[in-house]
């Protein structure tokens, strides 16, 4: 199965839109424990943790490594961690919807994607139609999900054409 590693952006707004199922679909879902921390501090998710994503926690000296790439990379810590934990469980992906992480992802060749692409994923994949795509997009652009209208349109116009 695919291993997929997720920072805290997709969980929260997924989870917030009642869509955090959609990421069981992926793959093989784990998060740093970090990330697991940051996520509870923002969503009321503790005691109905899916059992399907999985917290790894790092060796100290993979934190310590997290904490040179907050610095080099212009990343948050659960963002450095998860990029760690990517390059050691050779994950095939990286979930984030931060800028910053995208941008250092696409330079290490490790496929990215953020809240919106998992919706347009699942529709691909036919584990939702259309409408429900559609639905979900409109969903996520009322959350917490900072996202523009013409980034919302585009990722719309996506679905339609799949």
């Amino acid at each position: 199965m695919t291993i997929i590693i997720c920072d805290a952006g997709p969980v929260i707004h997924l989870r917030e839109t009642n869509l955090l199922h959609l990421l069981n679909s992926l793959g093989e879902i784990y998060v740093p424990k970090t990330v697991f921390q940051e996520i509870c501090l923002n969503v009321d998710i503790k005691n109905e943790w899916p059992e399907w994503i999985k917290i790894k926690e790092l060796s100290e000296s993979e934190q310590r490594e997290a904490t040179v790439l907050t610095r080099i990379a212009d990343l948050h810590r659960g963002e450095a961690e998860s990029f760690i934990l990517a390059r050691k469980m050779e994950a095939r992906m990286l979930l984030t919807d931060d800028t910053s992480a995208m941008f250092y992802a696409k330079l290490i060749n490790l496929e990215v994607h953020g809240s919106l692409g998992i919706v347009i994923w699942n529709v691909g994949n036919d584990y939702i139609d259309k409408e429900e795509g559609i639905r979900a997009i409109k969903t996520l652009s009322g959350s917490s999900l900072w996202i523009s209208e013409k980034i919302v349109q585009e990722a719309i116009d996506a679905i339609k054409s799949i």
